[in-house]
């Protein structure tokens, strides 16, 4: 079961973002603290940890099948929410 923080984090996104279940490649039912979702097209995925972070923190990388990835060590939900947005909106 996830913990409470990267459940909220993964609704929270989910909901924002009109994610579909063919957009989630790895839930990790056994870890707790990460989840995977990819853009519509498939073409970037966003890697989300909570792992040993404080409320409202988490992990992102952001992995571009063209460029660099880009990673955030500790990105608060709203900076999240406005990274994720041009990948993530349709």
């Amino acid at each position: 079961m996830k913990t409470l923080q990267t459940k909220e984090i993964f609704d929270f996104q989910v909901t924002e973002f009109n994610i579909n279940n063919s957009q989630i490649p790895n839930f990790w039912n056994a870890d707790n603290c990460a989840f995977e979702i990819y853009n519509f097209e498939k073409t970037i995925l966003i890697y989300v940890s909570t792992y040993n972070k404080k409320d409202n923190n988490c992990f992102l990388e952001i992995e571009y099948q063209d460029r660099e990835s880009e990673i955030f060590e500790n990105i608060n939900r709203e900076k999240l929410k406005n990274k994720l947005q041009p990948i993530l909106s349709k």
